[in-house]
């Protein structure tokens, strides 16, 4: 049997067995994806959250996303977090404690673990790698060769997911860009 040591503490009383919120909370992550099989049985899930640098309530709210996706879905649940710099992407995947015998491990990605992508055969063949590749990247993203790759990229998906993708684009990059693609 595993051995539980206590944090030191000056008392210890029963209390409600409910995890109910006595008011609602709503908790939404930025984007979630399910991976399914051939019957369309959840295999895993992906929160994808954008974070712009650091912010200590994430290291509690971003385990109720993972556990209440995971009993959503019964699968497997990963967090992934994109992250403007390294020195954020650090802090982001630090492991979050739940307790003596649980933990969550955030996956962080920055701009340098992201290729660039202007090749629109390239987006093309990973429509959702340009995608990422654009918000990685907000400076280069004013490049039009940024902007026709990963456009280039959406064009070879549904309707339906090719405008969650751009929407998700254009809300995640600086007003400039959004204007320069308006054009």
């Amino acid at each position: 049997m595993k051995r539980i040591e206590l944090p030191p503490f000056a008392a210890a009383r029963v209390e409600s067995a409910d995890s109910t919120q006595p008011s609602p909370i709503e908790f939404r992550a930025d984007s979630v994806v399910v991976v399914r099989d051939e019957t369309g049985t959840a295999v895993m899930a992906v929160i994808v959250e954008v974070q712009q640098g650091r912010d200590a309530g994430k290291r509690f709210s971003w385990p109720v996303y993972v556990t209440t996706l995971r009993s959503q879905h019964k699968c497997d649940t990963a967090l992934l977090v994109i992250c403007p710099d390294r020195s954020t992407a650090q802090w982001c995947e630090r492991t979050i404690n739940l307790g003596p015998s649980g933990v969550i491990t955030p996956l962080a990605i920055d701009p340098n673990r992201i290729h660039l992508i202007t090749d629109p055969d390239q987006a093309r063949a990973s429509p959702e790698l340009a995608v990422l590749s654009a918000v990685a990247h907000p400076v280069e993203a004013d490049d039009e060769q940024v902007l026709q790759a990963m456009l280039a990229g959406l064009a070879t998906l549904d309707q339906d997911r090719a405008r969650v993708y751009l929407s998700y684009v254009i809300s995640s990059l600086r007003d400039v860009t959004v204007s320069v693609w308006r054009r």
